[in-house]
């Protein structure tokens, strides 16, 4: 029983949307899979979030973030115009169902988000993408049984 919750946090430190269907497949029960799965993810984004201020120089170097460029370019990238709208809120909320909550929270730090408020919304929002994609899946790997 241990190594199935540990298989399924282990997968959702990776990726959440991935871990939940295993965890079905696997024959955790419903709490199970939703405890495993959104404590990995969150383990995980924490994780990033204390590599903090080294992740965001590396990453700021990497793709050449700089608000002089950022405000003069013609071609924004689509996080850009989505962090500029939506700020940490849409990023917590969103990320864990577009690119996983990880790289929401390194998003962030990149773009200097309060560190409170990006890491509320992103436990807010791998709850509520965590239980709405264990009910889903639990509910249609019920209805192929």
């Amino acid at each position: 029983m241990i190594y199935k919750l540990m298989i399924v946090f282990l997968t959702s430190m990776l990726e959440m949307t991935l871990a939940i269907p295993l965890g079905v497949g696997i024959g955790l029960t419903f709490i199970e899979n939703v405890i495993a799965s959104v404590s990995g993810t969150l383990v995980a984004s924490f994780l990033v979030l204390f590599a903090g201020e080294r992740l965001r120089t590396f990453l700021i170097r990497k793709f050449k973030i700089e608000k002089s460029t950022v405000d003069q370019d013609k071609r924004e990238k689509w996080i850009v115009r989505a962090w500029r709208l939506y700020g940490a809120f849409g990023l917590g909320i969103i990320s864990p169902l577009l690119v996983g909550a990880q790289v929401g929270v390194a998003i962030g730090i990149a773009f200097g988000a309060n560190i409170r408020k990006l890491m509320f919304w992103t436990i807010v929002g791998v709850f509520f993408w965590g239980i709405i994609f264990s009910v889903a899946i639990d509910q249609g790997w019920r209805f192929f049984e």
